[in-house]
């Protein structure tokens, strides 16, 4: 008789063994490994990921979600690449900026740092970073800036063909990535540019770094009066020749329309794809401290004139003050025409 129920007992555990038993994961992410046009799109967490009335800290390492988020990014990297060109000015909480994009996966950086001459000796310590130091122009920075930028991002684009980059992206350095970019993979070859959301960080005070902001504003909705853009970022997928037989032919190519837009081959609507919000998105947090805010906004008024104007009655407001307080701050903190030699002291 015990010989008879070891035997039921043995056949009913190899039984079991034998069973293909599905186990789905708290946080919904396909494997890292997957092959073969898996769909990578829910290859995310699956709870929590709304992030327009908070998010996770971005120095936590305890969050689950955002380790697995991570990793799978990680591992994505070593067979995707991922970039992001760039104009900076005097740019707040830059290794941060850095840290939160290597880690969501971004393997290359192409910079163009202007009127920030501080910098450099950091830039050059890092491998990843491609950069060029410059500077902007006297006058007019709003609408010079984007004829800057898009140059620049162009000029970066074909530099991305030779590293091997898929896709890149432009954003500013108060702006962050959020989401998985491993729904990239997925994307039908036919797209050669993405569209995605903005949110607008709202600040309370307390924040210690340019990226604390929990809460933000959803740009596109009525009613957000949000200070700045409403109309989203983008990346665009870098082309590269084709080899035919021996013969390398040119093909359409990808290019910066605007601050906003990537197109392919002039046509930024025909090829695009917007990205859904809870997939990839973009946090914007425009003027993040006083000192940023003044800086920025007394720069957008150098040199303008009353025809010189914005889209935002915010930004026009900003100006305004900012000029004034740097007018002010001018007359504390230079020379009086009454100082004589024997008060004032010359470095060398």
């Amino acid at each position: 008789m015990i010989v008879i129920v070891v035997l039921l007992i043995t056949t009913i555990l190899i039984t079991l063994m034998s069973v293909n038993i599905p186990i789905h994961s708290r946080e919904g992410l396909t494997s890292p490994d997957c092959q073969g046009g898996q769909s990578l799109t829910n290859a995310r967490p699956s709870e929590g990921w709304s992030l327009t009335n908070a998010r996770p800290d971005l120095t936590t390492t305890t969050s689950t979600d955002l380790r697995n988020v991570k990793e799978y990014n990680q591992k994505q990297s070593h067979s995707h690449k991922y970039g992001i060109a760039l104009l900076m000015r005097k740019p707040e909480d830059l290794p941060l900026w850095l840290k939160h994009h290597r880690e969501l996966g971004i393997s290359k950086f192409y910079i163009r740092m202007e009127d920030t001459p501080g910098w450099e000796e950091f830039l050059k310590t890092q491998p990843d970073i491609e950069y060029e130091i410059a500077e902007s122009d006297a006058t007019n920075n709003y609408e010079t800036l984007q004829k800057r930028q898009i140059a620049f991002v162009n000029q970066s684009l074909r530099k991305a063909e030779k590293d091997g980059i898929e896709w890149l992206f432009h954003i500013d350095a108060d702006e962050l990535l959020e989401g998985n970019l491993a729904l990239l993979n997925t994307i039908s070859p036919e797209i050669k540019t993405i569209t995605m959301t903005n949110v607008e960080a709202v600040y309370d005070g307390t924040e210690k770094t340019c990226f604390d902001a929990r809460r933000f504003k959803r740009c596109q909705e009525k009613g957000a009066n949000c200070r700045s853009y409403a109309n989203g970022k983008s990346a665009g997928r870098v082309i590269r020749p084709t080899n035919q037989g021996g013969m390398v032919t040119d093909t359409p190519k990808t290019t910066l329309k605007g601050p906003h837009n990537f197109a392919y081959a002039g046509d930024h609507i025909k090829y695009n794809k917007q990205i859904d919000f809870n997939e990839l998105h973009v946090l914007h947090f425009d003027s993040c401290s006083f000192g940023a805010w003044a800086e920025k906004f007394r720069h957008l008024n150098k040199g303008t004139t009353n025809k010189d104007k914005t889209p935002f009655p915010y930004y026009e407001e900003s100006k305004k003050i900012a000029s004034s307080a740097y007018t002010t701050y001018m007359k504390t903190v230079s020379s009086e025409d009454n100082d004589t030699d024997d008060i004032i002291y010359v470095r060398k």
